[in-house]
């Protein structure tokens, strides 16, 4: 009688052992998602924000950042060339203060900014049973974002579930604030609608979304990526990833255009130079993503003028029919 007992506890703990194994085997890494909100202007973010950036640098692609930028307390370049979908997202949390941090789907207290590891390190290492994974591919004419919801196993939450698609930058300069003018992954375009597109939960059923979206005149083309993630209800952030820029086609390789700008910085004017004799453009933008100047050419080499523009930080375009276009930021110093 001893011997069954022993035999039947030893099934038992044998089988809770095979099955914790099987659920553990199904579960993939969880990523974070750190939702910042700040203003260019905002001297309280100059002073919190950098800091914490450099704090966060140990976790590498273990937390994904999206940034996005309030009407407050100024007039703030990054918010206005994204109007829209920073305010829709300040809206979501009813955002009242800069700067603010989301982390998950939820706020994070005030000692986030001189106290990172307390706040990220228990969320980082956490596994989920759902695997968000996504694709960025550009053929030179526009981009093509496909993003795969992948159910390891059961998941049937108890509340809505959606997909959210941004559009970001990796890298951006901008702002007055000479200790707070880069960012990372500033949120340019939502490509999901603000809601978001519904999530059907379906074990073992993958899901496929699909978004198409071109870059605006004042994007580096180089630095933009797709960032997209699964949340609830109630804020829950279950996975998120994020994917940066492919070339989709082969040939597309060969037909990069050899443009040469420079110099840059420069002061009162900038040269073009192209191996080839085709007409190009050259289109300088403000950072609202205005043009302010505009030139057609068929030289390999231009001479640009500069000297009617003011000091400071543009974006200057080459297009040239068949290739395609280049993008750089141009710095006029005096």
């Amino acid at each position: 009688m001893k011997n069954t007992y022993f035999s039947l506890l030893f099934l038992f703990i044998f089988t809770l052992s095979l099955h914790s194994w099987q659920l553990s085997a199904q579960q993939v890494q969880q990523t974070v998602v750190a939702e910042l909100f700040s203003n260019t202007r905002c001297g309280i973010c100059a002073s919190r924000v950098p800091g914490f950036m450099t704090q966060m640098e140990q976790y590498g692609d273990q937390v994904l950042f999206l940034s996005f930028y309030t009407v407050s307390p100024g007039n703030c370049i990054l918010h206005q060339q994204a109007k829209e979908v920073n305010d829709a997202r300040v809206g979501h949390y009813n955002i009242s203060g800069n700067p603010t941090l989301y982390l998950n789907g939820e706020r994070a207290p005030n000692n986030v900014w001189n106290n990172a590891e307390t706040n990220i390190n228990p969320l980082i290492n956490k596994t989920t049973e759902i695997e968000v994974s996504s694709n960025l591919s550009s053929d030179g004419n526009g981009f093509s974002a496909d993003i795969e919801i992948i159910q390891h196993e059961s998941f049937e939450p108890y509340q809505e579930t959606v997909l959210q698609v941004y559009v970001v930058e990796k890298k951006v300069i901008a702002g007055n604030i000479s200790s707070y003018t880069d960012h990372s992954n500033v949120v340019r375009k939502q490509l999901t609608p603000v809601m978001g597109h519904v999530y059907q939960s379906n074990a073992g059923a993958n899901q496929l979304f699909s978004y198409e979206f071109e870059a605006e005149d004042f994007w580096d083309e180089s630095e933009i990526a797709v960032v997209a993630f699964l949340q609830g209800a109630d804020n829950t952030i279950y996975n998120a990833s994020i994917a940066e820029n492919t070339i989709s086609s082969i040939t597309q390789t060969d037909r990069r255009p050899d443009y040469k700008i420079y110099p840059n910085p420069t002061s009162d004017f900038v040269n073009i130079y192209s191996e080839n004799n085709k007409q190009k453009t050259v289109s300088i933008h403000n950072l609202l993503g205005s043009a302010i100047h505009t030139e057609t050419f068929t030289e390999r080499r231009k001479k640009i003028s500069l000297s009617e523009l003011p000091r400071g930080l543009y974006l200057l375009r080459v297009s040239s029919p068949g290739l395609p276009d280049r993008t750089v930021r141009l710095l006029i110093e005096r």
